[in-house]
């Protein structure tokens, strides 16, 4: 008896073993974009499954993908298991179900299509037993069932004659089954016989009649009526074809009875044979049949003894099983009888704390914590005494042996053990889910607080509470920060000992640390001396025991800090705390940012409505009836719909419900009937198009108008225009995008100057200390003009983050796009032709060179990609003189005479909606991933800066073409570049270089060096102002702009305060004009913009040193 417990233990946690893989499961791969995504059963042969190699098979997939390719659509498949899939197709996971049983409970979620054949169902018996071929042959019998399959959903719903067991998966009932498991089981015919064959298992039998047939096909959401129309003709479509009945055949041929076969064997060899077997069986008939009662009595003597002993084995062998695998399984296992624990596995030991041996043989309670003690103790009594509704899975605090508290979770069934009942938990360390359970409860209520607050001081109220229940936080405060005041403000501070500071500046306290440095900290009594000792803190306030500070951040900037402190041992803060309270600080950070805005929106939309109620608008009176027939209306709705107000009225050209666009009316019925059930005025915005077929956003306010009796007479209101406003909300967050993008394009050329400056310096110092080796000098040449090209790459980055002043030069178009054309054959694929069709003269333009280039260079590329398959590309120059008709049709044109670059090609086109929106900053058709929404953009924004225009036309199917006009420049005679350049030379004049990086810094020594200068350096601004305090006499400071510790311009004002005569170049990867505001043009003062060669350097320092004091540089 003690054996067949553990047999049904081992059940019990092979069902467990089960549970938990299926809960990791197999990531489908992504489907592709567009696809639909179907779901099907992991584990129902031959319909659908995986098959070894973890890929989708089985009749019912092949059979979607053949109606998928009917209907016209991409398919894509996710495996699942039981309600699971059902569970993902209401959750939008899956759109398709590939093969589903129609149950009456599935009618609501679900839309099924048309029904396969009904799948028949069998009862499965072990070889030597009378076949079962109707339910009350099952009666008094445990019949094995798969779990979550059909079979177990029908035995559920009705009161049979015999009992059913769940066991996992359909391979694990035919193996039970069949190792002497059960009475019988029962399962689809089909199903049964394909894992039977796999299996190789030859002593079951099939009953011949079905035991019951289920209607089976495919199913779609409810509601998806479309998609569910598209399968259906699909289907009917590869039913036509003879596909269905060929899928059919491939799967089940082999698996169903060949009745047919044996009909046409007896019919026609009957013919032939009768009087043979007439023969025959008059000569052996008495033989054989002493001879077969023999046989087969032998035969069954023999098959009960072998299959006895292989039982024996059996159970021998899964006894051992179930030993090794409760020590190896994930989870604890405790069996508890009689209130002691009679058998704990390692995973149970390691969870409580204890040995095995300490756990076994003794009580099972002491484990528990004593909030729960009560309620483990009543539902394990319960379940003893067969008391119902009791949960199979919770979770409990307990307390290890060392007195720790943890929370597991607790799975409970009964087993008998010995003849008497025990049970048996599965007991799982969930402690860091809960924790982080926790948090994330924490992190969706600080994004709740942060829309349901109705102000800054209840979001801070709301996030102190969330605090305090994942940790101590009697003490707790936010500081914000500033940047404009320089000024750290303690808006919530709730504290056992220091009251509320006053704004403060950030210094060097742990809120200032935490500001400064934008990492969080964990300041312990030792820490906190330890951070003293280094001069990085001084005390401020009540000194605490713990003190654990995170930063708030919002767009990788600091804002604030938020803090909890202990001043007592008994509360101690760990690095976990800190984790934890970092995870909240980013949804506490963004929630308060959205309160600031919203708030800062709310004060918005008051002004906006204040001035919207004095606008010209629409006011009206209708009935609340199902169209809002109109009884007035003003005349402000011609302008607001393009309707007269007699069109309106009694509904004589078209209704205003009508007028208010389909998708938004429900929304717009709903909020007016809330409100009128409520008697309270309404205001709500919703989308209308007006008679010229435009859409506008308008904001509606009203009321309902009550007779004395208090019926509902009428409806008055005003409706007024916010399209508008919408457009600029939208303009305000392309604006923010553009924003972010620049700072980011800004710092990396910023970075890339530095370096370029270096490569630049070096090259040209090698150039001339191999002037005789001619190969050196090619190779150098190369790396040279490569720099230069980089350089040129990093003038776009800046003109995109507007940190690069433009360099115009007078070029000639034709020339210009000759000299292009060979790097854009780099560009574009050998099936793209590039045709060029210059103008036979053109005026010359004022611009900038590698500006131009990057417009050029987009607009081939984007012409590229809208010809996969191949095309031309052509590019024309030409004059064009803008006169006021032209200007008046098209926007952004000015009058004048005009130099124009076209570019045309034969790709897909643009579709006439989304034409308008193609300059707009992110705006991209492109798959994701492969655009990113700024090329066109940029090229508006370089066209704008040269004080030009340019317009796009498109007809889809058959191409686009993209015209740049700039202005024609003053002149044909102009220089295109300067005509030459002063010859180099040095000097002997004592020079100091302050640059932080080591390998531009060595450069400028060694150039300025070799110019003949006495050269002194230092590594940043704080070195450089102690030498010349020391009295260093220089007639130049050469310094980098941006350094740490101390920068230029603070260098300069320092030095200068002692020396005003001492002169400075400032040298930095941005541009001029971020060093420039109210500081450059100073008298004494100059500028070279990294990257530069040595020669631009030499010419740059002649100059600032020998320009007079009294005539400034020019800017």
């Amino acid at each position: 008896m003690y054996l067949c417990a553990l047999r049904r233990l081992r059940r019990w946690v092979g069902l467990a073993l089960l549970a938990g893989t299926a809960a990791g499961g197999v990531a489908a791969a992504g489907p592709a974009p567009g696809a639909l995504v179907v779901g099907f059963d992991r584990d129902f042969p031959p319909y659908e499954y995986l098959d070894d190699n973890g890929r989708p098979a089985g009749f019912d997939i092949e059979l979607m993908r053949e109606v998928a390719a009917a209907a016209g659509i991409g398919v894509a498949f996710q495996p699942g298991h039981g309600p699971d899939l059902v569970t993902a197709l209401e959750a939008g996971r899956v759109q398709a179900l590939a093969g589903v049983f129609h149950f009456a409970r599935l009618e609501r979620p679900l839309a099924f299509g048309a029904s396969f054949p009904e799948v028949e169902f069998a009862i499965l018996t072990r070889a030597g037993t009378p076949e079962i071929s109707s339910p009350d042959g099952m009666a008094g019998k445990d019949v094995l069932v798969a779990s979550g399959d059909a079979v177990d959903e029908w035995l559920q719903a009705r009161a049979l004659p015999f009992r059913s067991t769940a066991v996992g998966s359909p391979t694990e009932v035919l193996r039970l089954l069949a190792a002497g498991g059960g009475g019988c089981a029962m399962m689809a015919r089909a199903e049964a016989a394909f894992l039977m064959g796999r299996l190789k298992i030859a002593n079951l039998t099939v009953s011949r009649s079905p035991i019951f047939l289920r209607p089976y096909g495919f199913a779609v959401k409810a509601g998806d009526a479309a998609l569910l129309a598209r399968l259906d003709r699909g289907l009917a479509e590869v039913k036509a074809s003879g596909g269905f009945d060929r899928l059919h055949r491939k799967w089940f041929a082999l698996l169903e009875p060949q009745r047919g076969t044996l009909t046409w064997i007896f019919r026609h060899g009957v013919l032939f044979v009768a009087p043979l077997l007439v023969l025959l069986l008059a000569v052996f008939a008495w033989s054989r049949m002493l001879t077969r009662k023999v046989e087969e009595h032998t035969r069954r003597l023999r098959e009960e003894l072998a299959e006895r002993a292989r039982v024996e084995e059996a159970l021998r062998e899964s006894e051992r099983r179930f030993r090794s695998l409760a020590e190896v399984v994930p989870f604890g296992i405790l069996i508890v009888q009689n209130d002691t624990t009679v058998y704990a596995n390692r995973e149970a030991a390691q969870i409580l704390g204890a040995a095995a041996e300490e756990i076994t043989g003794s009580s099972a309670w002491p484990f528990v914590h004593a909030d729960f003690l009560e309620l483990v103790k009543a539902r394990a009594m319960g379940r003893l005494a067969g008391e119902t509704g009791l949960p199979d899975r919770y979770e409990v605090k307990i307390v290890t042996r060392a007195g720790a508290e943890r929370w597991i979770e607790m799975a409970v069934t009964l087993t008998n053990l010995g003849g008497r009942q025990a049970t048996v938990m599965a007991i799982t360390d969930v402690d860091d889910r809960r924790r982080a359970r926790d948090v994330e409860a924490a992190i969706y209520e600080t994004s709740r607080a942060a829309g349901a607050s109705e102000n800054l001081q209840e979001l801070f109220a709301s996030l102190h509470r969330t605090v305090a229940r994942l940790m101590p936080a009697t003490n707790f405060y936010i500081a914000l920060y500033d940047a404009a005041s320089d000024l750290m403000s303690f808006p919530y501070f709730v504290d056992e000992v220091d009251d509320r500071p006053e704004p403060l500046k950030p210094g060097r306290g742990l809120t200032g640390y935490v500001l400064r440095t934008g990492e969080p900290l964990l300041a312990t009594v030792e820490a906190i001396a330890e951070l003293e000792r280094r001069g990085e803190l001084e005390s401020l306030g009540a000194p605490s025991v713990d003190w654990l500070g995170v930063p708030l951040k919002v767009g990788g900037a600091t804002v604030g800090v938020l803090a909890v402190q202990s001043y007592t041992g008994t509360v101690r803060y760990s690095d976990a705390d800190r984790q934890i309270l970092s995870y909240v600080s980013i949804q506490a950070a963004q929630a308060i940012e959205r309160r600031r805005a919203e708030d800062d929106l709310r004060e918005s939309q008051r002004q906006l409505s204040t001035l919207m109620s004095n606008l010209p608008g629409m006011a009206y009176r209708c009935a609340n009836d199902a169209d809002w027939t109109m009884e007035f209306v003003s005349e402000g709705c011609v302008a607001l719909t393009g309707y007269q107000p007699g069109d309106l009225v009694g509904n004589r050209i078209t209704s205003y419900a009508e007028v208010i666009v389909p998708a938004d009316r429900d929304a717009v019925r709903q909020a007016v009937d809330e409100a009128l059930a409520a008697r309270r005025p309404f205001e709500l915005s919703y989308r209308i198009r007006t008679a010229a077929g435009h859409q506008r956003w308008v904001l509606e306010r009203g009321r309902g108008v009550w007779s004395d009796a208090g019926e509902l007479v009428a409806l008055e209101g005003f409706i007024a225009d916010l399209t508008e406003r919408k457009n600029l909300e939208d303009e305000l967050r392309q604006a923010q995008k553009i924003e972010a993008v620049g700072r980011l394009a800004g710092g990396i050329a910023h970075d890339f100057n530095n370096l370029l400056t270096a490569v630049l310096g070096s090259t040209e110092l090698l150039q001339r200390r191999l002037a005789g080796d001619e190969g050196a000098q090619d190779e150098l040449a190369t790396i040279h003009r490569s720099a230069l090209r980089a350089a040129e790459f990093t003038k776009g980055l800046l003109a995109f983050a507007r940190r690069q002043v433009l360099d115009p030069v007078h070029l000639d178009l034709n020339a210009f796009v000759s000299e292009a054309v060979p790097m854009l054959r780099h560009l574009i694929p050998e099936n793209i032709r590039i045709n060029v069709h210059p103008a036979a003269e053109t005026d010359v333009v004022q611009a900038d060179r590698g500006q131009l280039t990057q417009v050029l260079m987009n607009l081939c590329v984007n012409a590229r990609d809208a010809m996969p398959g191949g095309g031309a590309i052509t590019i024309e120059t030409g004059n064009a003189l803008m006169d006021a008709a032209f200007v008046a049709a098209h926007v952004g044109a000015r009058e004048g005479r005009y130099v124009c670059l076209r570019v045309a090609d034969t790709g897909v086109g643009i579709a006439e909606e989304n034409l308008p929106r193609i300059f707009e900053p992110f705006f991209t058709t492109k798959e994701t991933g492969k655009g990113t929404g700024l090329g066109l953009s940029t090229v508006y924004g370089i066209v704008k800066q040269h004080e030009g225009f340019i317009l796009a036309a498109s007809e889809p199917g058959r191409g686009s073409t993209f015209t740049v006009y700039l202005p024609a420049a003053a002149g044909r005679d102009l220089p295109s570049a300067p005509v030459s350049q002063t010859a180099v030379r040095g000097g002997n004049e004592a020079i100091l270089v302050v640059e932080d990086e080591p390998e531009v810094r060595k450069v400028l020594v060694e150039a300025l060096t070799g110019l003949g200068y006495e050269v002194y350096q230092a590594a940043d601004g704080l070195a450089a102002l102690e030498m010349l305090r020391r009295g260093l006499a220089v007639g130049l400071v050469l310094t980098d702009v941006v350094m740490p510790h101390m920068g230029g311009m603070e260098l300069c004002e320092a030095a200068r305060a002692a020396a005003p005569d001492l002169r400075f170049l400032f040298s930095s990867g941005y541009a001029e004009d971020t060093v420039h505001v109210g500081f450059i043009k100073k008298e004494g003062i100059f500028f070279l913009a990294k990257p530069y060669g040595i020669d631009a350097l030499a010419r740059k320092v002649r100059e600032a040193l020998d320009t007079p004091s009294a005539a400034p540089p020019a800017p």
